[in-house]
């Protein structure tokens, strides 16, 4: 594994990483707790270029990761996903990593003493004033861009739970992202949401919901069968490696 600037210079050292790749922030956010230099510190020790241990064993936690080898890192690599006026997103770390079936993008955001990004509600406000103070701004249409697709389970300020619903077909929808916080489940939120996905398919216009699980994923298969979801299909997928079986339901 090698780590590069953003005009392909070498890394193999912290005080060489600022150099070619200092933060944002510069020499205030350079200082040993922080996330800047904690990140190069962790990534570039002493013994030169290295994938941290927690990076491994992380990636070794899931079957589907296992075989995932990084290749290279580049620090403060700007990416755009979209074509709205203002600075791309900038990734602390960017990863190039590869498996048996092609390359594979990483991210990664160093976080030590900082709190992660604002709330979306914080982010509308914001653009809310920005705009009253006639500043341009592309965070709302950022916001709002996918937000049909997604139904959201909050309790309290938490949200809890997240589904995505999206037309694949003028009469099929996929279901797909349904996660639900470790700390609710088992209080039926997964189920209430699948449901809510099929009114969402409904109102739509579709006629079939349909959702894909890998092989072996006893509780998402669980939790579709509940509903009423039956095998449809069973395929490789040529990506992954994994056998995955298309569940559907007729929804009309």
């Amino acid at each position: 594994m090698h780590i590069t600037g953003k005009d392909g210079s070498s890394i193999a050292s912290v005080d060489v990483w600022y150099a070619v790749a200092p933060p944002k922030g510069g020499e205030t956010h350079w200082v040993p707790g922080r996330s800047a230099r904690e990140l190069a510190s962790a990534w570039c020790g002493s013994q030169g270029p290295c994938v941290p241990l927690e990076i491994e064993q992380l990636l070794r936690s899931h079957p589907d990761l296992v075989d995932v080898v990084i290749e290279r890192a580049i620090p403060e690599h700007q990416i755009r996903f979209d074509d709205l006026r203002g600075e791309p997103r900038n990734a602390d770390l960017a990863v190039e990593a590869r498996d048996r079936n092609g390359v594979i993008a990483i991210t990664i955001e160093g976080k030590a003493d900082e709190s992660f990004d604002r709330p979306v509600s914080a982010v509308l406000r914001s653009a809310v004033e920005r705009i009253g103070a006639d500043e341009r701004t592309g965070a709302v249409r950022r916001v709002l861009a996918e937000k049909d697709n997604y139904i959201v389970r909050v309790l309290g300020e938490d949200v809890v739970g997240v589904v995505e619903v999206k037309r694949v077909q003028w009469y099929q929808c996929e279901i797909s992202h349904l996660s639900v916080d470790p700390r609710a489940q088992g209080a039926g939120i997964g189920t209430s949401l699948v449901e809510d996905a099929e009114r969402r398919t409904r109102e739509m216009g579709g006629r079939i919901s349909q959702r894909t699980i890998r092989v072996g994923n006893a509780a998402s298969e669980a939790v579709f069968t509940k509903r009423g979801f039956v095998p449809a299909a069973l395929f490789r997928n040529e990506r992954t490696g994994n056998e995955v079986r298309v569940y559907q339901k007729v929804v009309d």
